[in-house]
């Protein structure tokens, strides 16, 4: 899976087929800024067939309080996946994060430099 925002810059056939081998329920990146707390992202995952119906279903039944959910479904789901495996610490150069990567750092704190990434995402701490 894969939000509709990601900008594919290389084949990434081999990292998705390492993910695979791996035997897991859900490999996916991690959040560049861990966003709420939580470090598991939705932005792209290998989800193993058949093994978390039990998300989709909570899912449906919270459907939609979790659209209002302050930071989304990725807040609601992360906290609850155990054994992820998390594919940029394998490949560390896989995924960059445009808002994270266009923000500067001053004093451990990461100041966001687009209008819309200041009004709509909270100030970070590096």
């Amino acid at each position: 899976y894969m939000d509709l925002d990601i900008v594919i810059q290389d084949n990434f056939d081999r990292e998705i087929k390492w993910a695979v081998k791996q035997n897991r329920k859900i490999a996916c990146v991690s959040d560049a800024i861990g966003w709420m707390g939580v470090k598991f992202s939705s932005s792209l995952m290998v989800l193993k067939s058949g093994s978390s119906q039990e998300y989709f279903r909570q899912f449906k039944q919270l459907w939609p309080s979790l659209n209002e959910r302050a930071g989304g479904d990725q807040v609601w789901l992360g906290p609850q996946l155990k054994n992820v495996l998390y594919l940029d610490k394998k490949f560390p150069n896989l995924k960059k994060n445009l808002k994270f990567h266009l923000a500067k750092e001053c004093n451990g704190t990461l100041t966001l430099q687009l209008s819309y990434v200041r009004t709509n995402w909270h100030e970070v701490l590096a």
